[in-house]
């Protein structure tokens, strides 16, 4: 039986970081009278993440979660069901009414929220990132799914099994 490798995308990034510890060190912190780490130092800490890596030991990264809410997102959407993993809020348009002085320093102003949604405002790990609504619909709408035809009765298809 062939093994099943998955290579991740931060596998080859921690691979490629490695292997380019010295290109980086130079162009990050050779110019650095104080440089935070020696070259030496550097290219360890690019091994040590790359066994991180490879071992899958968990790390925080807001740009990860990000990508899981944002995902997640766009695949309720798709679904149409309701995330058990993101909380989901709508975002909705605010009109300011109001009067400003001479040098249009606003002296007052009202805000009247609008029915017209222009975002999702999602809470993942305890971080709130908001994707405009335009974004989302343009993710949810790819070509990936399609309706199903009227012959058929599935619920949805992809396209290679049309």
């Amino acid at each position: 039986m062939q093994p099943n490798y998955r290579i991740y995308a931060t596998l080859l990034d921690s691979y490629f970081n490695y292997l380019n510890s010295d290109v980086i060190y130079e162009r990050y912190y050779g110019w650095s009278e104080n440089p935070p780490c020696t070259e030496d130092e550097f290219r360890q800490k690019q091994f040590q993440e790359l066994i991180d890596r490879i071992n899958r030991k968990p790390f925080d990264s807001e740009a990860a979660d990000k990508g899981t809410a944002f995902n997640e997102v766009i695949d309720c959407m798709i679904e149409n069901r309701k995330s058990e993993t993101v909380q989901v809020e709508k975002v909705y348009k605010v009109i300011r009414e109001g009067a400003c002085d001479e040098t249009g320093k606003p002296l007052y102003y009202d805000e009247v929220q609008t029915n017209e949604v222009i975002g999702l405002k999602a809470t993942y790990n305890n971080r709130v990132f908001t994707f405009p609504i335009s974004l989302c619909r343009e993710f949810s709408g790819c070509l990936l799914y399609t309706s199903p035809s009227p012959r058929d009765r599935q619920k949805s298809r992809m396209p290679s099994s049309a």
